[in-house]
């Protein structure tokens, strides 16, 4: 049982699908439509902006033409959008 929640692990999990008298499940998550999905969904990601010279992670510039349309880009309020980025760490 868990301290806070008071509840076993399996039990919320069972209430985060389910949901309960108090809370709304989410429902089972759909089964990835291919292999190459579910690879993506797994690996690990990070958030970047893309600028002229296109993302820059660990120190290394990712830059590809397909980028062009989302330099600079920002949000309703002038925030420069995040866009998530996937790593193979193969």
């Amino acid at each position: 049982i868990h301290s806070s929640i008071e509840r076993s692990p399996k039990e919320q999990w069972r209430i985060g699908i389910f949901g309960d008298g108090f809370e709304s499940g989410v429902g089972l998550p759909s089964i990835p439509s291919d292999p190459h999905t579910l690879v993506l969904d797994f690996m690990p990601s990070v958030e970047r902006t893309i600028q002229r010279n296109g993302a820059t992670i660990d120190g290394l510039q990712y830059y590809d033409a397909c980028l062009n349309n989302f330099i600079n880009h920002t949000d309703d309020n002038g925030n420069k959008t995040k866009f998530i980025f996937r790593q193979d760490p193969r």
